[in-house]
This record gives C-alpha cells, structure tokens and sequence, in this order.
C-alpha cells in the first residue's frame, strides 16, 4: 500500500491492489478538504472530491479520502471493448465527461492561461476518479518545498516495453504539463473505449506496452516561475530563493522569476544527469535561475527520480518535452542500431508535429535527460521543444500546439505494436 499525500490540504490517497472480474474496480470515498491562502499569483489551491451516494440529498462534507490503485488487470478482451465493461455488452461505458459531477466544467489544461501545480493536481484527483481502472498513480518523490513529483501508467506494469513521456523539468516551460496532461487524458478516454488508431484498437495497442506519464517533473520551479517566492510552502525556501536572486545579481524581481528554469535549489534539472556532465562549464559556479549544474549528478530530487525511475522499467522510447522552437532533438553521439532507430524515431515525430529535426547536439549544453537516456541506457530517445518566441510561451499558442502534438503517443505506441 502506497500513500501519495494530494496538496498541502493533506489529502491522503490510500492506494491498494484489487482484482475484480479480470478488470480493477476502485471503490473511492472521498474527501473534500480546502485550504485558502494569498498569492501573487492570484489563485486558490483546492483538492475537492464529491462522494457517489445513494441519494441525490448527499450533504457537503469534509472526510478522509481513500481510492484503491490496482496493478494492470491481466488480459484484456479480445474482442474491442470498453476495458472493465462486461464482455457480453460491447457499448461504451459511462466516462468522468458523461456524468453529472464531470459535466460542471472542463478539465484545467483544456482553459488555463497558467497551469499551476493546484490545477495540475486537481484534474489528477479527477483522472484517478473517472478512469480508476485504467491507471495506475504514484508520486516519485517528495520536492525541497513539499510537493510530489506525479506519476501515472497506462498499461501493464508487467509489459516487455514502456514508453516515457515528461514535462516541465525546466521551470518556465510549464505549458508541456498542460501539453502531457491534455496527453494522458486523450489516451486514457481512447483506451477505455478501445478507439482504433492507425487499424489497431487501442486495448490491443496497449497489450504489450505501458506508456508512463510524469506531467511536471520540477512542481517547485513551476510555482516560483508562475508565483516567485511568495509561492513558497516553507520560509526556507523563500529566503534561498532571495539568496539566489542576490547572487544572480538582480534587481527586479518581477523579471526575474518569471523566466526561472531551475528547481527550488537553484539547480538546472536538466544539466544535472551524467551525459558529459563533468565536461559542462555552466558559467555560473553557484545556485541560479539557469544553467547551474550542482556539485554532482543527481544530486537533486527530480533528477534521481527520473533517473530511478528510468532503471525500473524497461523503457524502449523517452520523449521530453520543453519549449522552444518547433525542433526535435534526436542525437548524442550514439552509433549502429541505437542511432537508427533514434533516428526513425525522430522522423516519425516529425511527420506527426511538423516539427523539424535538429542533429548537431554540439551547439547545446549536455548533461540532459534526453542525453542520459541515449549514452547510458541505451534508449532511443527524443526532446521536443514546443511553441515559438520566448519562455514562457504566449497561451494563445497553445492550442496549436496541442493540434500538432495530440497524436505523438499514439503513433510511438502503434509503430512498437507492429
């Protein structure tokens, strides 16, 4: 049993296995808890629940939440169908948008301007409730500041491959959660109801691969992005912030935390992975907004999780993504077989986003995920930077973005089913 604490409100999922009919059913009481506090940012951070009662005169109440996780539930159906439905009915089964409490209002990363870690949340806690039986939620960690780095699989734990898709391990491009969220959501809906891609049935695409999601690897450096220190769960990490802005040697700080892209240490995430790390002159030598690479490799938090998570599984495609540039990075260095197949990889993106590939890796900084990915692990792997002009990007941009990014999982899924 895993507890995965949900926001500052100290919401605790309680999560357990249970095998029901070949198909996982997750009973859920929940809990609606709500903390309200002052921000620059202007926003209420909220974990709400609405409890299925057997009446429609259920009063609001506050009580403990517990929602059951269940491993895969074996073999799905051969004949497409609704996973969890019962093999004699082959209609679609009722999903969060079909019912009453779903009906209120959308998800947040189909409306935000800003998604925050408290939206982020939310329409996890959604997620969880609306497709319980085709997921599996965890949390990789605990951040400097308090809040959890998110996990979700679709898919078998058990599978030969998996796939790795995550967002916003630089601070400002926070707009890839909303991107990997609206991601998993899309999936999840076509896997539940078995939506043929590419003349597959997504259940049978999903047989023998998992597709794991990690929407927003770096929640802290998001928040002091969108919020700057007044964001900040402790006082800690409030005073280090202001630390690190003396050191940078900034005077405005109304310009200078938007465009953060380190975590709450002051440490690029993404030059702190053992990819030519030692080799990397960051140019800065202490904690900063940017570019610091810390003492060691995975000395931070996200890093290692990322890098834990990755030697769990095993993983036959990553794609990270950041914004950017409308541009697919592909190589490191890599030869024979594993620099073929990185390379279809990257083409096959290209056709799918209209993104264009990019192979000169020299003309940027090592020391990423992507890059410890290919020269350690051995896995084709990809970064894709979303949107165009500066970071963070323009939200007007974001629904063009999600047109050319919609179907990238799909088509890494269909191309491994073949």
């Amino acid at each position: 049993m895993r507890k995965i604490r949900i926001g500052r409100s100290a919401v605790i999922i309680l999560i357990a296995a249970e095998i029901l009919g070949g198909c996982r059913q997750i009973e859920a009481s929940s809990q609606q808890e709500a903390a309200a506090r002052e921000e620059t940012a202007a926003f209420e951070e909220t974990a709400a629940f609405e409890e299925t009662a057997e009446s429609e005169e259920t009063a609001e109440s506050e009580e403990t939440a517990e929602f059951e996780e269940a491993s895969f539930a074996g073999t799905l159906n051969s004949t497409p169908q609704a996973a969890g439905s019962d093999p004699a009915d082959s209609s679609p089964q009722p999903g969060p948008e079909e019912t009453g409490e779903e009906e209120e209002r959308p998800y947040n990363f189909l409306t935000s301007r800003k998604y925050t870690y408290a939206e982020m949340e939310e329409d996890l806690l959604r997620i969880l409730n609306g497709y319980s039986d085709c997921l599996e939620m965890d949390s990789l960690g605990e951040t400097s500041d308090g809040r959890q780095i998110y996990h979700v699989i679709i898919g078998p734990r058990t599978a030969g491959r998996h796939v790795l898709i995550t967002g916003s391990i630089h601070a400002r491009e926070y707009m890839t959660s909303q991107l990997v969220m609206r991601q998993m959501e899309q999936l999840l809906r076509q896997y539940r109801d078995n939506t043929v891609y590419r003349d597959m049935g997504m259940q049978d695409i999903l047989a023998g691969t998992a597709i794991h999601f990690v929407p927003m690897v770096n929640p802290d450096g998001v928040t002091v992005s969108q919020m700057g220190p007044d964001g900040m769960n402790r006082e800690e990490t409030k005073e280090r912030l202001e630390q690190i802005r003396a050191l940078d040697g900034s005077t405005d700080p109304s310009q200078y935390y938007p465009v953060w892209k380190s975590n709450a240490m002051g440490v690029d995430l993404n030059r702190n992975f053992d990819a030519k790390w030692e080799l990397y002159n960051d140019h800065v030598g202490h904690p900063s907004s940017d570019h610091y690479k810390s003492t060691a490799t995975e000395t931070e938090v996200e890093s290692r999780a990322l890098v834990e998570l990755t030697k769990a599984y095993p993983f036959v495609r990553t794609v990270s993504y950041h914004t950017q540039g409308g541009v697919i990075y592909w190589y490191f260095e890599q030869t024979g077989e594993l620099r073929d197949v990185n390379l279809a990889l990257a083409r096959m993106v290209e056709e799918e986003t209209g993104y264009w590939i990019d192979s000169d890796y020299t003309k940027l900084d090592p020391a990423g995920y992507k890059d410890w990915a290919i020269s350690r692990m051995g896995i084709p792997s990809l970064t894709i930077e979303v949107g165009s002009g500066s970071s963070p990007v323009d939200p007007a941009q974001f629904e063009e973005i999600w047109e050319r990014n919609k179907n990238v999982c799909q088509r890494i899924l269909r191309s491994l089913a073949e």
